[in-house]
């Protein structure tokens, strides 16, 4: 088992906070207003239905938004399949990475009241912390991921201990001292050979940041952003996870071990194709990925975030200075907890184990939000790997309603 593990550390991190899987939208809408008409309704319904059975998705729920005002949405599927319930269009789901846009949006409110700098450094905010070039690392670096600090989620004693003790959890300081195990990505702000600033994704960052949010404020990252974003906004089905409760409307997550390339590694739940790993501690993910939340919640949401109601316009030109990936093709390019992809659909993608999500929004075009229950996938019958469900659903959506049909680049992990 150790073997196998160890030659799939990457791939395996994948179960749990996924980076992003991003696309190349590239033809341009055509239509600035799009009319949901029955017909068109019925055909997207449709074509959502299609996708989940042939990606072998349980479920999704999916919210549109036009610029007309008119609103698409659809609970597909199932939320739980041992008692075939069906989806429902309040079902909250874990939201993964799109937790990273909560953070960076109170990190930023705290940087546009004065009380923090984005220049301020790990060592100087977080003089305990032990971290390789803490004095070199600051809040901008932990923001757009150019901080070059490992991805603790790819340690494979953490992966083995997550899925062996899903209900317990481990503290900050622990999580960074596993990413520390591991050599550098690269320097902080470093470039390539053509200027280009070095990027590197890792939920390491994040980790920092929900504790730069406690040492400034002096209240937990779940206080702050409940008071900074979800109460202000409304949002009734929304909070970050800090315990194992399970409400009732809490969507079932599933994993492929069947047939994917970690099956035969011993984790549990090896050799079922719809896993359920519902039940694993939030605070594994903690400020990169610990918080539930619905479709219609997140639409409120996405649309106060992307377009920067949660601070001034001098903070929203500094969030928005996109770094160019070195897998721009497959993640898009990074902001200050930001992303960009295609044709200008700007939000954040999310996935841990057991959900994939996306959340976009273009302007004059659309606001976009899939929650789907299955990740990682698993392969087809012909042994090619199914796509990243939440993905492939946004394709599906967008590419049917704006005409702008994009393809992922080949996976970064193959």
């Amino acid at each position: 088992m150790n073997k196998y593990i160890v030659r799939n550390t990457l791939l395996l991190s994948t179960l749990f906070l996924v980076f992003f899987a991003g696309c190349d939208l590239y033809t341009k809408t055509t239509e600035a207003e799009i009319e949901l008409t029955p017909d068109r309704v019925a055909t997207l319904q449709t074509k959502i239905d299609s996708t989940l059975n042939a990606d072998k998705v349980p479920g999704a729920a999916i919210m549109v938004r036009l610029v007309n005002g008119e609103v698409f949405q659809y609970g597909a599927g199932y939320a739980n399949l041992e008692t075939r319930r069906s989806m429902k269009i309040n079902d909250r789901f874990r939201i993964g990475s799109i937790t990273k846009t909560f953070v960076a949006t109170v990190i930023l409110q705290l940087v546009d009241e004065g009380r923090l700098e984005l220049s301020q450094t790990v060592s100087q905010l977080l003089p305990d912390v032990e971290l390789r070039m803490a004095d070199q690392i600051n809040v901008r670096d932990l923001l757009r991921h150019t901080s070059g600090i490992p991805n603790y989620t790819g340690d494979v004693e953490f992966l083995l201990n997550m899925f062996q003790n899903p209900d317990s959890y481990l503290s900050e300081k622990q999580l960074i001292a596993f990413a520390e195990r591991h050599p550098r990505y690269f320097d902080p702000s470093s470039t390539d050979s053509q200027g280009d600033l070095r990027w590197g994704y890792s939920n390491t960052n994040y980790i920092l940041l929900g504790m730069v949010i406690q040492k400034i404020t002096g209240n937990t990252v779940e206080q702050e952003i409940h008071n900074r974003i979800i109460v202000p906004l409304g949002m009734k089905n929304t909070y970050y996870a800090t315990s194992m409760y399970t409400p009732d409307d809490l969507v079932r997550g599933y994993m492929d071990i069947q047939t994917s390339d970690y099956a035969g590694s011993g984790i549990p739940g090896d050799g079922q194709p719809f896993y359920d790993i519902t039940n694993l501690h939030p605070l594994y993910a903690g400020a990169a990925g610990a918080m539930v939340s619905s479709a219609p919640d997140l639409l409120e949401y996405a649309e106060a975030f992307i377009t920067g109601k949660f601070y001034s316009n001098n903070i929203l030109q500094e969030r928005n200075n996109y770094v160019t990936s070195q897998f721009a093709s497959a993640v898009g390019n990074y902001g200050l907890g930001i992303a960009k992809v295609g044709d200008e659909w700007i939000g954040h993608k999310g996935g841990i184990s057991g959900y994939e999500l996306s959340m976009y929004r273009k302007e004059g075009v659309a606001t976009v939000i899939v929650l789907s229950n299955k990740s990682p996938n698993g392969r087809d019958p012909s042994g090619a790997l199914l796509p990243d469900a939440g993905p492939a659903l946004f394709n599906t959506v967008v590419g049917y309603l704006f005409m702008e049909p994009y393809t992922y680049a080949k996976p970064i992990l193959d």
